[in-house]
């Protein structure tokens, strides 16, 4: 292939993003020698990677059948999209600057790794930027800079629900209920609620139990491999009961969400929490709730426009001159390229 390597930086100010909102940033390509291009275009995507380990029934040398353990590992792009942020032009020598704007879609699940035991999990993203300079010559290509997308915090989802065991023999009911004001709950902070348990009976209500349910489904797509399946409590409460009297209490429960993974939403990615309230009788069924909740990442932000974290991210080729250069913008095609402006002047500000 002929061309020579031309340098492309990929600035994005901001490596923190939200779904449904702009992703914007800049490309610089040093020029040595007059080139011509096609344009130069911006690309994003997202990377979905599972990994477990799955138990299969093979027949051996002799003919037995025995259990063999397998690591499964599956790669896969998502969501790619690109833009095309000039078209054809020839340049000559000097620093030129392009900024771009990317509308990323609305339904990006957040980033995260979560690893338990033989079991792995990740989505993330990647942007990076190219030069195309048509037949026979190679695209020059910035390095992948990694983007994190956070998701944008829903409005308050209130919940209520209430479940009532009547009691063998005519022996009085007993009825459990929750009131969530919410039932999105950000990772690390604990879930605090109310559960209100009514015990018309003479049973004793011994205690009152809170459980956060986790269920993680990874799907193989292959008929082969089995698919990854687990359901387990990862947090408990409890607190006292109402005893034999024919009474009603509130207690409040406490369940906490340190290192879990997030609620996800994936082709073949599932992950999803209930909260579980009851009040635990002897020697009979207990009145339960379950609840769907949602959880999200520490690192969310508020949903509104301009909120945005992070700190600046610039990945090059090669290493920046050591002083910043004078930037004449890019200009099409048969059109001079104007007189070099001082920094200060530049619609768009890139450190070397």
């Amino acid at each position: 292939m002929f061309g020579g390597k031309t340098p492309v930086h990929l600035h994005v100010p901001d490596t923190h993003a939200v779904g449904g909102r702009p992703l914007v940033g800049a490309v610089t390509i040093d020029v040595s020698s007059p080139l011509e291009i096609k344009g130069v275009q911006v690309s994003f995507y997202g990377e979905a990677e599972i990994e477990y380990e799955y138990t299969k029934m093979e027949e051996n040398s002799e003919g037995q059948k025995v259990s063999k353990k397998h690591e499964f590992k599956k790669e896969k792009k998502f969501d790619k999209m690109k833009v095309q942020v000039t078209g054809p032009q020839k340049l000559n020598p000097g620093n030129y600057t392009f900024p771009f704007e990317l509308n990323l879609p609305a339904h990006l699940q957040p980033s995260f790794k979560y690893k338990k035991d033989k079991m792995e999990v990740e989505i993330k993203y990647r942007v990076h930027a190219k030069v195309l300079k048509g037949a026979l010559k190679s695209d020059s290509k910035s390095e992948k800079a990694p983007v994190k997308i956070l998701p944008a915090v829903p409005s308050p989802s209130p919940k209520e629900k209430s479940d009532t065991n009547k009691f063998m023999f005519g022996k009085g009911t007993s009825t459990v209920s929750v009131k969530l004001p919410d039932t999105t709950f950000t990772l690390g902070q604990a879930i605090v609620f109310n559960v209100e348990c009514n015990n018309d009976s003479k049973k004793n209500n011994k205690a009152i139990k809170g459980k956060l349910e986790q269920k993680i489904k990874l799907k193989s797509g292959e008929s082969e491999v089995p698919d990854y399946h687990h359901e387990k409590t990862v947090a408990e409460s409890k607190a006292e009961g109402t005893g034999e009297n024919r009474t009603s209490v509130v207690r409040e429960l406490k369940l906490e969400t340190s290192n879990l993974p997030p609620t996800v939403h994936h082709p073949f990615i599932e992950i999803e929490y209930k909260l579980n309230a009851s009040a635990d009788y002897s020697f009979a069924k207990d009145p339960a709730v379950k609840v769907e909740v949602v959880i999200i990442p520490r690192q969310a932000q508020q949903s509104n426009p301009g909120a945005m974290t992070g700190g600046n991210y610039t990945l090059n080729t090669v290493q920046p001159p050591a002083q910043p250069m004078l930037m004449p913008m890019a200009m099409p095609v048969g059109m001079p390229t104007p007189m070099p402006m001082p920094m200060a002047e530049q619609p768009v500000h890139v450190s070397a």
